[in-house]
């Protein structure tokens, strides 16, 4: 039995598969799943940025057309990866593991946060990653509260 496509039909040539080609997959993809959103505000904006010049990163997954947000810390500094949980109403995505250090044979315990993808999060990445790398973006404004989270 055949496998179509399911967004122009055509017959797949590998039974897995649930679309033909990448466009069709990125449309699909926006189609059928519901986007996270939330407003972002002038402040909210200065934060984000504050926190892309520090440690913050966007990522683009090879199965999700939108970049989504992700900040990491390290032992003893959870309450800030639950404030950014808190700042985007999103308390399920925090994520909590251990990283093993072989130069000093120990284990330390590490926090992630990270949004679901969005195109919300798309202008920050054409900003930030204009070729693939990170790089400071020419209209990035120093502020009290950006410095703060880049510290």
């Amino acid at each position: 039995m055949d496998r179509y496509c399911l967004v122009c039909e055509k017959v797949l040539e590998r039974r897995y598969k649930k679309y033909c080609s990448k466009p069709c997959a990125d449309e699909g993809l926006s189609k059928f799943h519901d986007h996270w959103t939330i407003e972002i505000t002038p402040e909210m904006h200065e934060i984000i940025e504050g926190c892309l010049l520090s440690d913050g990163n966007l990522e683009i997954q090879k199965t999700t057309r939108y970049p989504r947000f992700k900040f990491g810390q390290g032992t003893g500094h959870r309450e800030y990866c639950e404030y950014f949980a808190q700042l985007f109403n999103l308390p399920d995505r925090l994520l909590d593991y251990k990283i093993y250090n072989k130069i000093s044979d120990k284990t330390f315990d590490a926090h992630q946060f990270s949004t679901k993808t969005s195109p919300i999060w798309t202008p920050y990445f054409e900003r930030w990653y204009p070729n693939g790398k990170k790089v400071i973006p020419q209209d990035f404004k120093v502020t009290p509260l950006s410095l703060l989270h880049t510290y």
